[in-house]
């Protein structure tokens, strides 16, 4: 028979296990999508080095490189990408990767997602490509880009509006210059 200090050892030991392997559901790690939001690239490896679906989209119908695009995280951009997400897949409004670094006037997204292969030719759902996005009056979307900060700025969303329309401009320029 064991003496009472060894079973009291084993018990605490299975106590202890039993509250570790709770632990991730008392905590849940992040998803891929949160992870794409706060450009947190060492979790973001490990979805891809686990084989994930990159294309998963969340309940807004975004998937995680629509998500990093959007918040501007080109490191998430580039880890994505690398790890074979679809550069070409639309999000809920029609849109691709494309098109969001577009509307938000990130150049060195539209770069990357440009010498990564990305269509530029795909349309969204309003028959836009992104060259057409980007030679859109900026005054007509500015409604939209105002609505975006404040519903998203809590999620870490910040846009410097004369930026994105002078960044545009330029977008349109390497679009035009990628289509010819």
């Amino acid at each position: 028979m064991k003496p009472l200090s060894t079973l009291v050892k084993a018990m605490k030991w299975a106590v202890l296990g039993t509250v570790m392997l709770a632990l991730p559901a008392l905590a849940s790690p992040p998803t891929l999508h949160v992870a794409a939001r706060s450009g947190d690239v060492a979790t973001i490896q490990q979805f891809v080095e686990t084989g994930a679906d990159l294309d998963a989209r969340n309940d807004y119908g975004s998937t995680a490189l629509t998500v990093a695009v959007t918040y501007g995280k080109l490191e998430a951009v580039k880890l994505l990408i690398e790890g074979g997400a679809d550069l070409n897949l639309e999000g809920s409004g029609g849109s691709t990767p494309l098109h969001l670094a577009t509307f938000f006037g990130r150049i060195d997204h539209v770069e990357m997602l440009l010498a990564a292969g990305a269509d530029a030719s795909r349309e969204n759902a309003g028959g836009d490509t992104a060259l057409k996005v980007a030679a859109a009056p900026f005054e007509d979307d500015l409604p939209t880009y105002e609505a975006m900060a404040r519903a998203l700025k809590k999620r870490g969303l910040e846009l410097d509006l004369k930026r994105i329309e002078q960044d545009r401009a330029k977008i349109a320029d390497i679009l035009e210059a990628h289509t010819n």
